[in-house]
């Protein structure tokens, strides 16, 4: 199984844990079998129950950041080397580690599911990835990566800081927060094209609206706040 479908996996697994947040009152041992009953129990649901399982599962951003990270450094590499630690640190710092950081939680007992549905238990998770981001600045600038991949970074990290702040006192929503900052990313990295895919993002809103982890304020107030730190970072740093 390549790294996409694995995460893909993960990630539909992941969202599964969301239905049943009684699980923090659980054993560890206890908590993926739950996991992968709520899977199945979200299969058998209802159309539009299976579609918005299935949307937020492509668009967790642990997914999101690892796939969408790698690919923009993988865009700038020359050479297969370059593709290869370029593509490799993005994923890393941009996803696995975040990632890695929300299961040893998940395996403590310190949060209740992957997606860390109780807003109050957020901004540890957050604040790894903003740590991680930090810590990727320093590794793109020793690789001497082009100065767009360096501005993404920073980009990333200004995100991960007002998302975690934000989320000390509201729930915003994490997950339009990180599609949209992606495409807006990539549209202007890459190319206006990307920007198409915001058509997408009423479904994200709607399928976090749906499975009831956000209302549609949170989702809106998550895509136009990424969307303008990403604008406005980039553009900054980017045109140094």
């Amino acid at each position: 199984m390549d790294l996409f479908s694995s995460l893909l996996v993960v990630a539909a697994t992941a969202s599964a844990t969301e239905a049943n947040e009684s699980t923090g009152d659980a054993s560890v041992e206890d908590r993926y079998p739950r996991s992968l009953a709520d899977l199945r129990r979200c299969l058998q649901a209802p159309l539009a129950d299976v579609l918005a399982f299935a949307i937020s599962a492509l668009t967790s951003p642990f997914l999101v950041c690892t796939v969408v990270g790698a690919a923009l450094a993988i865009r700038f590499a020359s050479s297969w080397r370059q593709v290869v630690a370029w593509g490799g640190l993005a994923a890393l710092f941009a996803g696995l580690i975040p990632f890695g950081v929300v299961l040893l939680l998940l395996r403590r007992g310190r949060v209740t599911d992957i997606h860390v549905a109780q807003r109050e238990r957020r901004w540890l998770p957050l604040g790894a990835a903003a740590l991680s981001g930090a810590l990727s600045l320093v590794a793109l600038h020793l690789l001497r990566t082009p100065r767009e991949l360096q501005a993404l970074g920073v980009t990333y990290l200004v995100n991960a800081v007002a998302f975690a702040a934000v989320s000390l006192h509201w729930k915003i929503s994490v997950h339009a927060g990180v599609y949209t900052g992606a495409v807006v990313a990539c549209g202007l990295a890459v190319n206006a094209w990307w920007w198409i895919a915001l058509a997408a993002l009423p479904l994200v809103v709607w399928a976090r609206t749906r499975r009831g982890r956000h209302t549609p304020l949170q989702g809106i107030a998550g895509a136009g706040m990424a969307s303008l730190l990403t604008v406005l970072t980039y553009g900054t740093v980017a045109g140094f």
